[in-house]
């Protein structure tokens, strides 16, 4: 705690010393240690059916979808509801009665699943976030931090899931190796998901730097979502 004075400008009889106190808090790196950070390889016409499947097999309790894309929110909706996920929307065309009535449901718990795009989500403050999941990679870390942020509030636990092709992989690369985090390649296979490195960390095992670029042979395991 820091105390300290300013003084207004003008006549000092006018205009008396305010006295001002400044919190230090103490430092909570939440990406490094609330986070945990996945990786899937997934072509951008299979984004959608990935994420099907990554929802049946995970089960989130309560999941934010972020697309880069305003217009894909209502899209990637229509898509998973059309074969049986239930989740709801959030997008700059809909009418304040259905924005109201959509983010209800997601507090609430009655919808797990709420798609959005980052212009969306602004402002939004929703407690008890377990998953984020981000369809594509952005070349500004901001957007990754403050999506990643939605989950892991008030000391809890969350999980960041991305979705990327071989291009934006490389750009998750940097952002990892910037961020100082450590993020995990995964990759679907039968009813569920396997890690490719049986949890350890993947700049480890196969050998590879934070920030070294995804290679296709992190995501080498072979691909069957024939279950799921």
């Amino acid at each position: 705690m820091i105390p300290g004075h300013i003084k207004k400008d003008g006549d000092d009889k006018e205009n008396k010393p305010i006295s001002f106190q400044l919190i230090s808090l103490p430092p909570e790196d939440v990406l490094k240690r609330k986070i945990e950070h996945w990786a899937f390889f997934s072509e951008r016409r299979d984004k959608i059916e990935d994420l099907r499947k990554f929802i049946l097999a995970e089960q989130p309790e309560k999941a934010l979808v972020f697309t880069a894309q305003t217009g894909q929110v209502e899209h990637i909706a229509s898509r998973l509801q059309y074969r049986g996920v239930a989740c709801s929307a959030l997008h700059a065309k809909m009418s304040k009665l259905d924005r109201k009535k959509n983010l209800d449901a997601f507090r609430s718990g009655k919808t797990k699943i709420l798609i959005t795009s980052d212009l969306s989500a602004r402002g939004l403050d929703i407690p008890d976030i377990t998953h984020i999941i981000q369809m594509d990679v952005s070349d500004n870390e901001d957007f990754f931090i403050h999506r990643a942020g939605r989950t892991a509030r008030a000391g809890k636990t969350g999980i960041n899931a991305v979705f990327g092709d071989e291009r934006e992989l490389r750009e998750l690369a940097r952002i990892e190796k910037k961020l100082g985090i450590i993020i995990y390649p995964k990759i679907m296979y039968g009813a569920g998901y396997v890690p490719l490195n049986r949890m350890k960390p993947f700049n480890k095992i196969p050998r590879r730097r934070a920030g070294q670029t995804f290679g296709l042979r992190y995501f080498s395991l072979p691909w069957n979502w024939s279950r799921v």
